[in-house]
């Protein structure tokens, strides 16, 4: 196990990684003991156990932390409440979990990733930056749904971006393989069925209940669920630009299939006059004199040749080419 403490302005930290398991602790106030716990990686499940425990976290969810399948979800108890995030990316080239539970205690929020990838790196950052000596609660969870937020914002982005650039691959070349196209389509699914959960208003109705939003916060949470909204549209969106690319992918698969039976058309229409002639030459008549001129074998080829140019410029004339 490595142990790291260190004191960032009046935030303290203490960093714990074990198993792939890393645990960080942030003290936003000292005189209140509210704090941020920071878990990133399933891994060291024990670790985990105990210290869930230790904070007096409700057994069963404990039990569900540890199985990564849940639907977005929020439940309260008492004065705690336990909220999942469910949008985990498929995408493993940029390794973005977004399988995320939080817990939220009378003076602690715990956040649980099922990876070691770290979605609130720019939150801690931000906090280790901070001067302000006293962070109460209710301002920290508006900062840490807008970083979420946020992040999925830029990831709704930087898969726009991809779908831009693929459908004008789709547009340049009729040969492109639809293979990144499945891996987007996707992740885009998995993301519109995360921004639909979160766009619930029973979801969103809980959760102001639960927090007892105080006035000062009120148009910051409303910007927060406004993003939520816009998330949940562009996503749409996204999911309208896959089925466009199905459809032009379709098309030049159409397109493909159309040349080829074009070109399959044209040889066969070649030959069907050779062929008849060919039938004919190979009869077994008892008198056929023409099979007894000189070179006759050299003109049947020349006039078979002659025949198929022939209706190569007609089709090239009739623009069929």
């Amino acid at each position: 196990m490595r142990r790291l403490s260190k004191s960032v302005s009046s935030h303290i930290i203490l960093e714990q990684t074990h198993a792939e398991t890393t645990v960080q602790t942030y003290v936003l106030n000292e005189e209140t003991a509210s704090q941020w716990i920071s878990i990133n990686g399933l891994k060291d499940q024990q670790r985990i156990q105990e210290l869930l425990e230790e904070l007096e976290v409700d057994p069963l969810w404990i039990e569900d932390i540890f199985y990564v399948n849940q639907r977005t979800k929020l439940e309260t108890a008492l004065d705690s409440m336990y909220f999942v995030v469910n949008g985990s990316s498929q995408n493993q080239l940029r390794d973005i979990s977004r399988y995320i539970q939080i817990i939220f205690l009378k003076n602690t929020v715990i956040t649980i990733s099922e990876t070691s990838t770290d979605m609130f790196y720019k939150l801690k950052s931000s906090i280790e930056e901070a001067t302000e000596k006293h962070m109460d609660r209710d301002h920290f969870v508006y900062l840490l749904m807008d970083h979420m937020i946020d992040f999925y914002l830029e990831t709704e982005l930087h898969l726009a971006q991809e779908l831009l650039e693929l459908e004008q691959a789709f547009l340049d070349d009729e040969n492109q393989s639809i293979t990144e196209l499945h891996a987007l389509r996707k992740e885009s699914y998995t993301l519109k069925a995360l921004a639909q959960s979160l766009v619930d208003p029973s979801l969103q109705k809980e959760l102001k209940q639960y927090l007892n939003i105080p006035k000062a916060l009120t148009k910051r949470y409303d910007d927060v669920f406004d993003h939520i909204y816009r998330l949940n549209v562009l996503l749409s969106e996204d999911r309208e630009m896959v089925r466009n690319i199905f459809d032009l992918y379709n098309n030049n698969m159409a397109n493909r299939m159309n040349d080829i039976m074009k070109t399959l058309t044209i040889f066969s229409a070649i030959f069907i006059p050779l062929s008849f002639f060919a039938g004919v030459f190979g009869m077994n008549f008892a008198d056929m004199p023409i099979l007894s001129i000189n070179h006759a074998l050299i003109w049947f080829f020349g006039f078979s040749l002659i025949i198929a140019l022939g209706m190569l410029g007609f089709f090239k004339y009739k623009d069929w080419l």
